[in-house]
């Protein structure tokens, strides 16, 4: 837990720089991470942190260096960056913004994202929220509607905390201190639009958010932003 405290800690000590720059610490269950927010070079970043001096040391003399040469190599096309990881940071990155709110229901609160176990093979979370009831959500991003493997990785991730809750109450009371875990928890799907119409075949009680894609110059398929430069996620217009 300590070094979810230390990335919680550093966000907070340098939240105008990190906003400023895009960026955020991501506490792990071996060390903590400074990550980028910024779609260009979204979820790129450093991780390997075991105290505080090494994070703020890494965001004052090597995050711009390291997001320079990623940038580089997008340029070239030597890389690009994957609309899933381009999700993900666009959502957190509000979420810093709005505290810590998610776009698509303000009712949600991020704690955190890429949580990953390995007690029985790598088990990763792409997000992890808690809601005004106190019920945990475990939301998986997509961008290709594979609704199997979603089903899959919600459930799994589910099983984790089954088996973990004691870990998950430490996780909740260290980073929403006025919210407590009532043992429940929601599972969500984020994914792309594709008829303006909700599934109805989901297993369980899954919930769907979708949001709205369109065709690049190149015939890809890319994420609509809408001119504030917003994702447009339908469930937030009902």
């Amino acid at each position: 837990m300590k070094y979810f405290e230390m990335a919680k800690e550093l966000n907070s000590e340098c939240g105008e720089m990190l906003k400023a720059k895009k960026l955020h610490f991501r506490g792990s269950r071996g060390s903590f991470s400074l990550i980028s927010l910024d779609l260009m070079t979204p979820e790129q970043g450093k991780g390997g942190f075991v105290d505080k001096e090494q994070g703020r040391r890494f965001l004052d003399e090597g995050i711009d260096s390291l997001l320079a040469k990623k940038t580089e190599k997008i340029a070239a096309k030597q890389s690009r960056p994957t609309r899933e990881k381009e999700l993900q940071a666009w959502i957190i990155d509000y979420a810093i913004n709005h505290e810590y709110r998610l776009p698509f229901s303000d009712e949600l609160i991020f704690l955190t994202s890429e949580l990953a176990v390995n007690d029985s093979g790598k088990i990763v979370n792409d997000v992890l929220a808690i809601d005004q009831e106190g019920s945990l959500v475990v939301i998986e991003l997509k961008s290709s509607r594979d609704k199997t493997t979603l089903e899959g990785q919600v459930e799994a991730f589910c099983r984790v905390i089954d088996y973990k809750q004691d870990f998950f109450r430490k996780l909740i009371a260290l980073l929403t201190p006025g919210r407590v875990w009532n043992g429940q928890v929601r599972k969500m799907v984020v994914w792309p639009d594709a008829n303006r119409l909700p599934r109805n075949d989901w297993k369980g009680t899954i919930e769907e958010i979708r949001y709205l894609e369109k065709r690049g110059e190149d015939g890809r398929p890319q994420i609509d932003y809408n001119e504030k430069g917003e994702i447009v996620f339908l469930e937030s217009l009902q």
